[in-house]
């Protein structure tokens, strides 16, 4: 099922990519995969044949995938004209792809079209302000380095009983700061040009990933 949620979150991204005044949803409930692809599909309004050019990809674990799961950039780079400059890496942390990011060359960096972000499972350690002051630097980076690329954010999947397994005094503490952040991430609070958000509400169910994930 990881390479399930891998598509679509890809699909969320390439397909549902909303003006950032968009973020109105219906949630799907029980829908089954097929169900929640086609709800991303009418809400669309930015086609997948829109995208072309230079790619860069941050994030975590939810991005990077692990040994025998797909990594989120290898549906990117089966396009034709795509392509993908990867950074992201499971249990990387803000601080952690700032300092990636800031390793790439600038020809690199400024030949980019897009810019896709996913990170922050692996901060809840910190404050809402220390998180927030942290994501700020990497997109205030990231807008420095590539003017001209379209800077799409997106918000963190459901993990509460990641909370509970690793912090069970305080998984409450690690579920706020995570409903804190994605706030942030979704409500604009970060100079993006779109955010990918339905993936949060379509793969969660009281605030964990449904088991079928």
């Amino acid at each position: 099922m990881k390479k399930a949620l891998s598509l679509i979150l890809v699909l969320v991204m390439l397909i549902g990519l909303m003006p950032m005044q968009a973020f109105a949803t219906e949630a799907t409930g029980n829908a089954d995969d097929a169900e929640i692809l086609r709800q991303l599909a009418r809400e669309t309004s930015f086609p997948l044949g829109n995208i072309s050019g230079n790619i860069a990809v941050l994030g975590d674990s939810t991005i990077s995938g692990y040994p025998k799961y797909s990594a989120l950039s290898t549906y990117f780079s089966v396009a034709d004209g795509y392509t993908i400059t990867d950074i992201s890496k499971a249990g990387d942390t803000i601080v952690g792809q700032l300092n990636k990011w800031k390793a790439l060359s600038v020809t690199e960096k400024s030949a980019l079209n897009y810019v896709f972000v996913q990170i922050g499972l692996n901060d809840t350690d910190e404050t809402a302000e220390t998180f927030r002051a942290q994501y700020t630097s990497l997109i205030a980076q990231i807008r420095a380095d590539a003017p001209d690329a379209m800077l799409i954010l997106g918000t963190m999947v459901p993990c509460k009983q990641r909370w509970k397994v690793l912090y069970p005094n305080t998984w409450e503490e690690h579920q706020e700061r995570w409903e804190i952040a994605n706030e942030d991430i979704q409500n604009g609070y970060y100079d993006c040009d779109r955010v990918a958000y339905l993936h949060t509400e379509a793969l969660g169910l009281e605030g964990n990933l449904r088991k079928e994930y």
